[in-house]
């Protein structure tokens, strides 16, 4: 007997549930991925590592991956006849999100895809038992990456950037704010008018960010890429 699939949106959703953690705490989920974690030790690493293996621990989050992957999915069907997610390859989310990328989103919308599209491979190996590896970092996406820097890096280089900002930190005359701001920029990318508005750099399941005015979430292009050093600073 033909066993009976459902839509899309139904198979995605059924797969996308085995990522829920509602209500467990995601700090001992993390401290619990540290104790097992051997690769690089870069903040943006681990958060990485951590945000491909763990589970969804907000429902907010939730409902937002589960979009794209539905949307990830419908696009497999109509394009390559996909009608059992099980059967996703690789091909045919890299199509999917390099028609995101040929529409000239944000790098910032991008990256939510790129999120959502890497829990999904996750939830499809939890369902499924067997290895999904959709290269989510494709050639189109990081020549977008390389854009987008170039676009915040400003019109003047230095030869020697992390000489120009250890003398700065080494002078007593400049503010300390301004000393964080610089390095800031100088591992993110972000312009400098736009780091010295920073009053603290803060974490979640996303990465870093820093609060508006009206305690709204900020997030600058680049800021997970901060070392552990300087958000430690900020």
């Amino acid at each position: 007997m033909r066993e009976k699939l459902g839509s899309m949106a139904f198979q995605t959703t059924e797969v996308m549930k085995e990522l829920i953690k509602f209500g467990e705490s995601k700090h001992s989920a993390k401290e619990a991925f540290l104790q097992n974690y051997s690769g690089a030790k870069s903040i943006d690493k681990f958060m990485a590592g951590f945000a491909k293996q763990s589970g969804i621990f907000s429902f907010e989050t939730f409902r937002n991956y589960l979009a794209v992957a539905i949307d990830a999915a419908k696009y497999a069907k109509e394009n390559f006849g996909i009608k059992n997610i099980k059967n996703l390859q690789k091909e045919h989310i890299q199509s999917f999100l390099q028609e995101k990328i040929d529409k000239n989103l944000a790098k910032s919308s991008i990256q939510k895809y790129s999120a959502a599209l890497e829990k999904f491979s996750t939830a499809l190996e939890k369902k499924f038992l067997q290895k999904y590896d959709f290269e989510i970092k494709t050639t189109a996406l990081q020549e977008k990456e390389k854009l987008s820097i170039k676009e915040r890096s400003g019109y003047y280089c230095y030869e020697n950037p992390l000489a120009l900002i250890k003398n700065i930190d080494e002078n007593k005359n400049i503010p300390e704010s301004y000393k964080i701001a610089l390095s800031v920029a100088a591992e993110t990318g972000a312009r400098f008018h736009k780091t010295i508005t920073i009053s603290g750099i803060r974490q979640d399941s996303d990465g870093f960010y820093t609060l508006g005015k009206g305690g709204r979430i900020e997030r600058f292009e680049g800021l997970n890429s901060l070392s552990l050093k300087t958000a430690d600073r900020a």
